[in-house]
């Protein structure tokens, strides 16, 4: 077994090196990292889905405002009464009701009837807007737990970096112990093993680091090249469960499942109007053979809705049918919500606890195992492979804690979209 000084000053040049570039890190522009923050406010800018969004709700204004106006007035051209038999056939000019024709028709909707159209459009609109808040609300949640899952590889790749530059000093302590005939060629081949085995899980987090930084950039563009922070951003502490479930019921998904079931009712209203009947009013003037004079006509139209149980009744009926499926839709949704948003709580609650415990004792009893076989070994106590495992399992632990810590993040980020009410 070996006590080598230069296996002491490979450690405390480590350490020193470590601290020296985590400086070096702190000091740099602070400004060329990706932020979560800034995550969540680039997922909000320039996303097609949402500029989508926000032209439907430009698109259903106008078509509100178009539809209180009247209906356009419709162009009438054509030959009334042309003979088609006899030496006459075909002749403008020899039948005296022959004629040559235009006008101009006009309908008339009742104002009710186009102020209710106006007013599902206007709904439709307040529906859009209701999905829009949604939408950004997805877009914030998505944004986050895609930097989430990016912080949390390159955290996991520093752990492993970490591991591997202890474990190439051991190798090369062993390797001059060896020289020295204080360690045997078992002992490094060992070490040698381990570290292989780390730079498998090196290329391992490698690979989902790379995943992690294409999903990033669904939302943040070329942005998600850039460096992370070192330190998870503090999240608020969330809602108790009965604000939760207040805040839940205000949410912008549910806001436009309620717009929805106005919609429906509106629609109904305005089916009940189809028994007034509208009218159109149509004027005409009709052009004869010079011998005979030319005419003008007024003529007017009225709806006759004479089969109502046929028709008008079951319009009305349908679109009270719909009302209620879109209120019962709602109130399904609404529960799913509630129910989502309280499993995540209570998943909170037990992650928190589990991390802290992590933290607080699992962690600190990890490092002192691995600091008292790491001595027995250097007094010829115990065997090289004792320290080996303890390391291998620091390292699982230490992995384990940036897990539980991100998983913690990751609910409070969900809870955060549960709580927010899109205003």
């Amino acid at each position: 077994m070996f006590h080598d000084s230069s296996y002491q000053f490979r450690q405390v040049w480590c350490i020193t090196a470590g601290f020296m570039f985590a400086f070096v890190m702190a000091a740099g522009p602070r400004a060329q990292e990706l932020t979560l923050e800034e995550a969540q406010r680039l997922a909000e800018t320039a996303q097609p889905q949402l500029n989508a969004r926000r032209s439907a709700i430009e698109a259903a204004g106008e078509a509100a405002a178009a539809a209180r106006e009247l209906p356009d007035p419709k162009l009438k051209l054509g030959f009334l009464n042309v003979p088609i038999e006899g030496d006459e056939a075909f002749s403008l000019d020899a039948e005296p009701m022959t004629m040559a024709m235009i006008g101009v028709v006009q309908a008339f909707p009742r104002q009710s009837k186009r102020m209710l159209r106006g007013e599902v459009y206007s709904l439709v609109g307040e529906r859009g807007a209701s999905e829009l808040a949604a939408s950004r609300l997805r877009l914030r949640r998505d944004a986050a737990l895609g930097w989430l899952q990016a912080w949390l590889a390159e955290r996991a790749l520093e752990l492993i970096a970490r591991q591997q530059a202890e474990a190439r000093i051991e190798i090369e302590s062993l390797v001059i112990a060896l020289r020295n005939n204080r360690a045997n060629a078992a002992e490094v081949s060992a070490a040698r093993v381990e570290l292989e085995l780390l730079r498998d899980r090196e290329q391992a987090q490698l690979g989902m680091k790379h995943a992690a930084r294409a999903r990033l950039a669904r939302w943040v563009g070329e942005r998600a090249a850039a460096p992370l922070p070192v330190a998870l951003p503090e999240k608020p502490q969330p809602a108790n469960t009965d604000s939760l479930a207040r805040d839940v019921a205000t949410h912008p998904r549910l806001e436009a499942a309620q717009v929805q079931a106005r919609i429906a009712e509106t629609e109904a209203r305005l089916a009940n109007l189809s028994t007034r009947p509208d009218w159109r009013m149509e004027v005409a003037y009709g052009h004869r053979a010079p011998k005979f004079g030319s005419m003008i006509s007024l003529q007017f139209q009225i709806d006759m809705p004479i089969l109502q149980d046929r028709r008008q009744n079951r319009s009305i009926a349908a679109r009270l049918a719909e009302a209620r499926q879109a209120r019962e839709l709602r109130e399904d949704e609404l529960r799913q919500m509630r129910a989502a948003a309280l499993q995540l709580h209570a998943q909170w609650e037990s992650a928190d606890a589990r991390s802290r415990l992590f933290e607080q004792r699992v962690l600190p009893e990890a490092r002192k195992r691995l600091r008292a076989a790491t001595a027995s070994y250097r007094s010829g106590k115990s065997e090289l492979g004792d320290v080996l495992e303890a390391r291998r399992a620091l390292l699982d632990l230490e992995l384990e804690s940036l897990m539980r810590r991100g998983e913690v993040v990751r609910l409070l980020v969900e809870l955060e979209y549960f709580e927010a009410t899109g205003e």
